[in-house]
């Protein structure tokens, strides 16, 4: 069970996953458009994540992502990629130098090594 004051243990809490405040790198991008963003993400679970980004997007839009786990994180012994496809469910003014928060369900995924993707 996890203890009551960590940050993502929340009382009232409806996800059915566990959230980790990881801030990792993540490139994202519109299906279908060659611009990437780059952003950390908030946290992220094994069902989605939450980042900030410059742009507003529209709930329900899909995403293309590479989620950066760099070597020595949880044990990695060299760097991989989440590549992903996500859905936007919820975005929201962040009121950060004009970001928008974006909270995305991952659909699909697969990890590769950073080799695999360059």
């Amino acid at each position: 069970m996890p203890p009551e004051n960590a940050a993502w243990a929340t009382v009232g809490e409806r996800r059915k996953r566990v959230r980790l405040p990881l801030a990792l790198t993540i490139y994202l991008s519109k299906q279908g458009d060659p611009h990437q963003y780059e952003s950390k993400t908030r946290d992220i679970s094994s069902a989605g994540f939450y980042c900030l980004i410059p742009v507003p997007i529209a709930p329900g839009e899909s995403l293309d992502c590479f989620i950066m786990l760099p070597a020595g994180e949880r044990g990695l012994n060299q760097s991989l990629c989440l590549q992903c496809t996500a859905k936007v469910v919820r975005v929201e003014s962040s009121g950060l130098d004009g970001r928008f928060g974006v909270g995305c369900h991952i659909e699909e995924y697969n990890v590769r090594t950073l080799d695999d993707v360059n």
